[in-house]
């Protein structure tokens, strides 16, 4: 974590304004992306592009000019409670590069956003990740996701992911059974800050200018978390093991309680498949 955020800093990102950028599924498309990595690059790749191009929107540059976007993002696939929730974590330049004088890259900073417009980009890269993966036969044109012949086998490994997918069991004597949960004394209610559009979600951060390189060094560190944080794992009665939450869910749940052996399940469901490059 703290070396690949050194790194960032040090040596990928220019001094240019940057800010954080978060891009979450529909429920429906994470079982997809988890467990196929030719559909993580296609919708990576596709989020990214799409960004860059109305970042390019908003500055003044001509549309003949060559541009280009800059960002460093991280594939994360935990959740808060070590259950699977593929999403995209990026910090992206706040305007595009060009050819400056000389040859050398000149940096055109885009108009600031505001909130509807940043609604109109969520409904754009929701239509345009829907429409790149029923191109690429992976949904079907009512959403369905087509599934391969190799899909049709038996897969522990693909139980194991839709089972950490919905926070339930899927090995052992309570396969299917929900998670044991820990119930604060009430529950609470928080207003997210993020959108959303046919079940995709989009977070914009704040700006961080060029001279601030200790916050984007303490960003690109989140970025990197662990998917476990230890500090939040202990004992509980009976041989079991309490993973705290972050922060309480609307419902109360403060923390998740797993046998051994379940913890191993959670934990094997985040593992990527082979040749899943999480880093980009």
């Amino acid at each position: 974590m703290s070396s690949l955020a050194a790194n960032s800093v040090d040596r990928v990102i220019p001094r240019v304004p940057v800010r954080h950028w978060v891009f979450s599924l529909p429920f429906d498309l994470r079982p997809l992306v988890a467990y196929r990595p030719a559909a993580l690059r296609l919708v990576l790749n596709t989020y990214l592009n799409t960004v860059f191009d109305w970042i390019r929107g908003r500055t003044r540059l001509s549309q003949s000019a060559t541009v280009r976007g800059a960002a460093v993002t991280l594939a994360q696939r935990a959740g808060g409670a070590i259950n699977l929730n593929p999403h995209f974590h990026s910090v992206i330049a706040d305007g595009v590069f060009t050819e400056g004088p000389e040859g050398r890259p000149r940096f055109v900073k885009m108009r600031h956003p505001g909130k509807e417009e940043i609604r109109e980009l969520e409904v754009r890269l929701a239509f345009r990740v829907l429409s790149a993966l029923q191109t690429a036969k992976y949904l079907d044109r009512d959403g369905t996701i087509l599934h391969e012949e190799d899909d049709a086998r038996p897969d522990a490994h693909a139980a194991i992911l839709g089972a950490s997918l919905t926070n339930h069991v899927a090995l052992g004597d309570r396969t299917g059974a929900r998670v044991e949960r820990e119930i604060g004394l009430a529950a609470g209610s928080r207003t997210p800050r993020n959108l959303q559009a046919l079940g995709f979600s989009l977070f914009v951060g704040d700006l961080i200018s060029p001279s601030r390189r200790g916050s984007l060094e303490r960003l690109s560190r989140y970025l990197a978390r662990p998917a476990v944080s230890q500090e939040r794992l202990s004992w509980a009665p009976e041989g079991k093991v309490r993973y705290e939450l972050s922060r309480p869910r609307p419902d109360g749940t403060v923390a998740v309680v797993f046998t051994p052996a379940l913890l191993l399940e959670k934990l094997a469901a985040l593992v990527p498949r082979p040749r899943s490059h999480l880093v980009r």
